[in-house]
C-alpha cells in the first residue's frame, strides 16, 4: 500500500497538535493521541465523550483505555488504541494485529463478570469502577451491543474490511478500527462528520420511490419500511439524527408514548397516523424504475434525518421494552421526503452554507410529531451567527508579543480549516487566527456553564452539557438578545483564556496526580466554587481585565492553585464522593451542594482581579447600553441592504392588504424608500425599530421580495 504525500503532510501536523497540546498540558504524547481521537468521533456523533482509564498493569494480555455505556440503546463501548508516532507506520497492520489489541480489551469484559477478579482491583483506580459498572450490567443482562473501538496513528490493510470476533458473554462484538486515513476523513469533512453510506440494495433490495423536482432541488418522495428505519438506526445509530436533535426524548411524553402504542396495536395504521421523515442526504445512487418519475434508490450518502428522530427512535427501541416485543416492525410503514444537497466532502463553502440554512429551515418548518424549536440555538441561529461575526471582526489587545490576533469561533465544524485553505496566505491566515484561539459550540457551553456554577452539568460530556446549556440560553436569548452581543463574545474569550489557564496550572501542579484523569472536573469545580465564594461577598471576577491583558497572573493563578489544589483533595476523599467514581460522583448536583458546603476561602486573591458590589452594578448597567448600542446598530445595517425595489414592493404589499398611506405599516416603509434617495431623511431610531417589525410581520404573513 502506497501512501501519498497529502496524507504524510496531514499526519506530520495531526502529529504536531497532539506533541504541543501534550508539552502545554504535560500529558504524555499517547494520551494526547487518544483524546484527539476521542474528541473527532464524539463531534462526529459516533458516541458520548467516554470515561477515561490510566494505564495500569492489571493481568497479562488485558488492557482498556476507556469506556462508556449507553443507557438507552444498551451499547457498551470499549476502547483501546496504538500510538507509534516515531515508528514504521506506512507499514499497514494487518487484521490479526488490529484483533490482537482489541481483544486485551474484550478481556477486560470477560474479566469482570468475576466477582472475585473486580475485588482485586484496586479500588483507588478507575478500574476497579470500571469493572464493577461492567459486572453490574451484565448481572441485570442490559448490555446489548459491544463496541470496541481501536485507534491507530498507523494505516490499516486495505484489504481488511470485517473484524470479526468472538462473542463475549452471548454478547456481539463490533470492532470500530479507526486509522489516520479515516481519522483525516473525519477531521477534514466539511459537512462535520465522516462521509458514511446507507446500502439500501443491500438492507432491502432498494427503496422505491417517486421523484419530485418541482422546486429545483434533487427530491423524492418514498414509503420506508420500519423494519428497514430500525435497521439503519442500528447501522448508523446516532449520526443518523440531524446534529441538533440527537437527544432522544424517550418513551415519557404523551407523544413518544403514543407513538410506542401504536406500533404495538395498529402497526399497520402507522403510516396514516404518523407525519412521517424529512431526510436530507449528500449524494443519492438510484435507477429508473418504470415511467412517471419512479426510481429505486440503492445508495444514499450521508442520511440525515433533518425532522422525525421521535419517530426513528421510537421504532428502533420500543420492541426492545418490557412488554412491547411483540411489535412486528414488517407491518409499520413511515412516510418520507428526501432532499439531495450539496454538503459532502467535496462541497464549497458556500454550498456547505446553503445546506445548513436549508435544513435548518426543514427543521423550523416542517410539521413533525417533536417539532424542533425555533428558538434550539442551531448553528444558523442568530445567536451562534452573531458569535462568529464578532469572532471575525473583533481584533484582540496585543498579546505578549505585542501582535493583534483573533479568536475564531467555529459555528459548524471544521471552519477553521476550511478558511485555512482557501486564504490567499494559510500562514498569515493562522498567524492572525492561531489554532489555540479556535472555539466550538461546546466549547462555549463548557466556559458559559462553569461560569454559571453548573459544573455538574459541564461534567456530564460536551454534549450533554450542550443540550443543558441550550435549555437555558434559548430563554434568556429570546427574553433579551442584546445582553448576547459584543460583550457577551469577550466575556467567552476572557472565560475561555480562564479555563485554560486553569488547565494549565494543574497540569503542571506538584499536588496533582494525572493518573486520577480528574483534571476536567477539577477544572469546572474550582471556577465555579471560587465565583461562588465571590458572590456570596456580592463581588465578582473581573473578566474585562482578562480580556484586555489576554492572560492570567499574579494572586489569580496562585488562588486558582490553591482552589484547584482544595477540589482535587475533595475528589481523592472516597467519602466526599460516597465511594463512587470521579465521574459518576461529578455528574451528580449533590456534588457541587457538598463541596460549597467545605470551609474554602480566597486567601490569595487581591483586589487587582475583583470586581467589588458597585462595580458589578456598573458593569451590567453598561454591558446592558452596550447591548442596545449593538441593536441599534445591527437593524440600521440590515435596514440599509434593503434595495429601493424591495421598499417598492413591500408599500404595494402592505396596501393589497388593505393599510392606507396614514398607516404606520405603509408610511414607515415609505419614508425608508425616501432615505435611499438624493437628499432622503434618515429615519429616527425609534422609526429604525418599528420598521424592523414591520418588514418581520409582513415576511410572516407571506410577503416576498425575489432578490
Amino acid at each position: 500500500m502506497s501512501v501519498s504525500n497529502d496524507l504524510r503532510e496531514y499526519r506530520e501536523l495531526f502529529l504536531s497538535d497532539i506533541l504541543s497540546d501534550s508539552q502545554a498540558n504535560q500529558d504524555l504524547n499517547h494520551v494526547g493521541f487518544f483524546r484527539k481521537c476521542i474528541d473527532l468521533i464524539s463531534e462526529d456523533g459516533v458516541v458520548d465523550e467516554p470515561i477515561e482509564i490510566a494505564y495500569k498493569k492489571i493481568d497479562q494480555g488485558i488492557s482498556i483505555h476507556a469506556y462508556i455505556y449507553g443507557e438507552l440503546d444498551g451499547a457498551l463501548s470499549i476502547f483501546t488504541h496504538e500510538f507509534l508516532h516515531l515508528e514504521d507506520w506506512e507499514k499497514p497492520q494487518a487484521r490479526g494485529e488490529v484483533i490482537k489489541k482489541v481483544q486485551r480489551a474484550v478481556r477486560f469484559i470477560e474479566k469482570s463478570a468475576n466477582e472475585s477478579w473486580v475485588n482485586k482491583l484496586e479500588e483507588s483506580h478507575e478500574c476497579f469502577y470500571a469493572a464493577k459498572r461492567i459486572m453490574n450490567l451484565l448481572e441485570k443482562n442490559e448490555i446489548k451491543i459491544i463496541n470496541a473501538y481501536y485507534f491507530t496513528d498507523g494505516v490499516l490493510s486495505e484489504n481488511t474490511k470485517d473484524y470479526l470476533i468472538d462473542d463475549v458473554h452471548n454478547i456481539k462484538i463490533r470492532v470500530k478500527p479507526y486509522d489516520i486515513v479515516r481519522l483525516r476523513n473525519l477531521e477534514e469533512s466539511d459537512s462535520g462528520m465522516e462521509d458514511f453510506e446507507v446500502d439500501f440494495e443491500d438492507l432491502c433490495g432498494g427503496l422505491a420511490a417517486l421523484e419530485a423536482n418541482e422546486t429545483g432541488l434533487k427530491s423524492y418522495l418514498a414509503v420506508m419500511p420500519g423494519h428497514v428505519l430500525s435497521k439503519v438506526y442500528e447501522n448508523v445509530n446516532q449520526k443518523l439524527l440531524e446534529s441538533n436533535v440527537r437527544t432522544f426524548l424517550d418513551f415519557r411524553g404523551k407523544v413518544n408514548r403514543g407513538i410506542k402504542t401504536t406500533l404495538k396495536e395498529e402497526p399497520e395504521k402507522f403510516f396514516a397516523y404518523n407525519n412521517g421523515l424529512t431526510v436530507t442526504a449528500t449524494d443519492i445512487d438510484a435507477s429508473t424504475k418504470g415511467t412517471n418519475g419512479a426510481v429505486n434508490i440503492k445508495k444514499l450518502t450521508n442520511m440525515q434525518i433533518v425532522n422525525g428522530g421521535q419517530t426513528t427512535c421510537a421504532i428502533f427501541f420500543s420492541p426492545k421494552e418490557k412488554n412491547f416485543t411483540d411489535i412486528d416492525l414488517n407491518k409499520v410503514f413511515v412516510p418520507m421526503k428526501l432532499t439531495i444537497i450539496n454538503a459532502g466532502t467535496d462541497a464549497t463553502e458556500e454550498s456547505l452554507e446553503e445546506a445548513e440554512i436549508f435544513k435548518a429551515k426543514v427543521s423550523e418548518y416542517a410539521n413533525s410529531q417533536n417539532a424542533v424549536n425555533q428558538g434550539d440555538l442551531q448553528s444558523n441561529h442568530d445567536f451562534h451567527i452573531r458569535m462568529e461575526k464578532h469572532s471575525r471582526r473583533i481584533l484582540a489587545p496585543h498579546n505578549e508579543s505585542g501582535i493583534q490576533t483573533k479568536w475564531f469561533y467555529e459555528r459548524t465544524r471544521g471552519q477553521w480549516t476550511t478558511s485555512k485553505r482557501v486564504a490567499s496566505s494559510p500562514k498569515q491566515f493562522e498567524r492572525q487566527h492561531p489554532k489555540r484561539q479556535v472555539f466550538t459550540k461546546t466549547d462555549l457551553a463548557k466556559y458559559e456553564n462553569t461560569w454559571r456554577m453548573r459544573p455538574f452539568d459541564v461534567s456530564k460530556g460536551a454534549q450533554k452539557n450542550l443540550m443543558e446549556f441550550y435549555k437555558i440560553a434559548k430563554v434568556e436569548f429570546s427574553k433579551n438578545e442584546n445582553q448576547f452581543r459584543e460583550q457577551f463574545y469577550k466575556s467567552i474569550v476572557s472565560k475561555k483564556i480562564l479555563f485554560n489557564s486553569t488547565e494549565r496550572i494543574i497540569t503542571k501542579s506538584s499536588w496533582f496526580i494525572s493518573e486520577t484523569y480528574t483534571r476536567p472536573f477539577v477544572v469546572t469545580y474550582s471556577i465555579a466554587l471560587m465565583r461562588d465564594l465571590l458572590m456570596q461577598k456580592k463581588k465578582d471576577l473581573d473578566l474585562a481585565k482578562i480580556y484586555e491583558e489576554q492572560s492570567i497572573g499574579g494572586s489569580l493563578i496562585t488562588q486558582l492553585d490553591a482552589t484547584c489544589e482544595y477540589v482535587f483533595d475533595c475528589f481523592q476523599d472516597s467519602k466526599f464522593r460516597n465511594n463512587s467514581s470521579y465521574r459518576e460522583w461529578a455528574v451528580k448536583e449533590a456534588c457541587w451542594h457538598r463541596l460549597k458546603l467545605g470551609d474554602h476561602t480566597l486567601d490569595h486573591l487581591d483586589d487587582s482581579y475583583i470586581l467589588n458590589h458597585r462595580e458589578v452594578l456598573d458593569k451590567a448597567e453598561e454591558d446592558n447600553e452596550i447591548g442596545k448600542i449593538g441593536s441599534e446598530i445591527e437593524i440600521a445595517s440590515n435596514l440599509f441592504k434593503v434595495t429601493s425595489e424591495e421598499w417598492e414592493e413591500l408599500v404595494s404589499f402592505q396596501m393589497d392588504r388593505g393599510f392606507i398611506m396614514s398607516d404606520k405599516e405603509v408610511s414607515i416603509p415609505q419614508k425608508a424608500l425616501g432615505m435611499l434617495q438624493p437628499g432622503g431623511q434618515l429615519l429616527s431610531e425609534k422609526q429604525m425599530s418599528a420598521l424592523q417589525t414591520i418588514y418581520k410581520e409582513a415576511i410572516d404573513n407571506g410577503f416576498y421580495f425575489n432578490k
